[in-house]
């Protein structure tokens, strides 16, 4: 029952209330094709709100019934999730073994490298939160031994070169300055007997990002193509249907030589054009996945380009729902760091270090790839509602066993 009047459950409920209340108003008074924000509004908003709700529900049931417990809940995920991890990583070895390559772009039973990549993002901060936690406590989570949790750690970096996603190597490395921040917080950390360990920790979460860095290509030219980019007037091919399919020669020239690489032009081209848009239309044109390509076709008259998207959820939804809604997305994500993080200074807990990671790292890469939408956002809010309550219930436990203590010594 006192979960129930918990009040930072209680802040972000009403703070997802106010988002949800803004988006049925603008796709009443503002949207300009009011079914198709309804249709979008029912797949990419109801349905992850209703997904972290049983989540959060979940969260209670195995916290409550004596036949169930939290921690086979999160070890139950971890395996799910790590299941992808390892199918990825045999196939590319295998692959290895048998023609001499490694496999790139690979992404197993999901469907994409990005949705891999995804997967690849929940687990290194879920490891990497428990292996903190280890540290403070004696005791664990996720519901294997300490080698088998480094060994995971090992699996799901190799996943991350395999699926060769350049924005899931910078979300790694903002998780690793999260991860190491967390390590150097905690209050009984014997700095002179772990620095060595933490330091290799780096040394190892840090290798995908080095491999990207030295075999993605597009690296080296993506600084020369922000001036191109940004010229979206005087090139048409970030608006044309063969975008990803037109050869080399259709694509802006950076010198007389080489070519804009089409990844970094287009994702570019989509940025500076989505700001020139929000200068426009300010308020959005209405909720929907694709707003993108409705902004193109009210301001381009390319009918073809209605069901593009930016390739940035945080841009997508500025489009459709306006700049006012996106600062409210901030404060909320804002509320929910802040829980988490106080949560931790009180009480350093496996929840509060993962909320936060998770929490994070989603959100920074909400800039970098069309991630709230489809089953990125479901697989998130479920995680996201479980882990919220648990941190909670953690809360309550230690301030009724404060309570207790204060009145014992009484």
């Amino acid at each position: 029952m006192e979960l129930l009047f918990d009040k930072r459950v209680g802040a972000i409920i009403l703070a997802f209330l106010a988002l949800t209340i803004y988006i049925l108003l603008h796709i009443i008074f503002k949207s300009h094709d009011v079914l198709w924000s309804i249709k979008s509004f029912k797949g990419h908003w109801a349905v992850p709100l209703i997904m972290l709700m049983l989540g959060g529900f979940l969260a209670i049931a195995f916290s409550t019934y004596k036949k169930l417990n939290t921690k086979i809940l999160i070890t139950s995920i971890f395996f799910g999730l790590m299941s992808h991890i390892v199918y990825v990583d045999l196939v590319s070895i295998v692959n290895f073994l048998q023609n001499g390559e490694l496999l790139t772009r690979y992404y197993g039973l999901v469907g994409t490298p990005v949705s891999i990549s995804y997967i690849a993002d929940i687990l290194i901060a879920m490891t990497l939160s428990d292996l903190i936690y280890r540290y403070k406590s004696s005791d664990r989570i996720i519901q294997i031994s300490k080698n088998y949790l480094l060994l995971s750690i090992v699996l799901i970096l190799f996943s991350n070169v395999v699926s060769d996603m350049r924005n899931g190597a910078i979300v790694l490395l903002f998780i690793l300055i999260l991860g190491t921040y967390f390590f150097y917080k905690q209050s009984n950390f014997d700095y002179k007997n772990k620095s060595l360990k933490i330091f290799l920790l780096a040394i190892i979460l840090s290798l995908p990002i080095g491999i990207n860095l030295m075999t993605d290509h597009r690296w080296s030219t993506l600084a020369d193509t922000f001036t191109i980019a940004s010229e979206t007037d005087k090139y048409t091919i970030w608006y044309e249907m063969d975008r990803w399919t037109a050869v080399e020669s259709e694509f802006p020239k950076i010198n007389e030589k080489e070519r804009v690489d089409a990844s970094n032009y287009l994702r570019l081209a989509w940025i500076f054009k989505s700001i020139d848009y929000l200068a426009k239309d300010p308020m959005g044109i209405g909720f929907g996945r694709n707003a993108f390509g409705h902004m193109i076709q009210k301001y381009e008259g390319i009918d073809s380009a209605r069901g593009f998207h930016s390739h940035s959820s945080v841009f997508d939804l500025a489009l459709a729902v306006g700049l006012p809604w996106i600062l409210m997305w901030f404060l909320t994500v804002a509320l929910i760091l802040r829980i988490f993080y106080k949560s931790f200074k009180i009480q350093p807990n496996f929840y509060s270090i993962f909320g936060f990671i998770l929490t994070s790292s989603f959100f920074i890469r909400s800039f970098l790839d069309s991630n709230m939408r489809d089953h990125s956002i479901q697989q998130f809010a479920i995680i996201f509602g479980i882990v919220l309550i648990l941190d909670t219930i953690e809360k309550i436990k230690n301030s009724q066993d404060e309570k207790n203590s204060a009145n014992q010594s009484q």
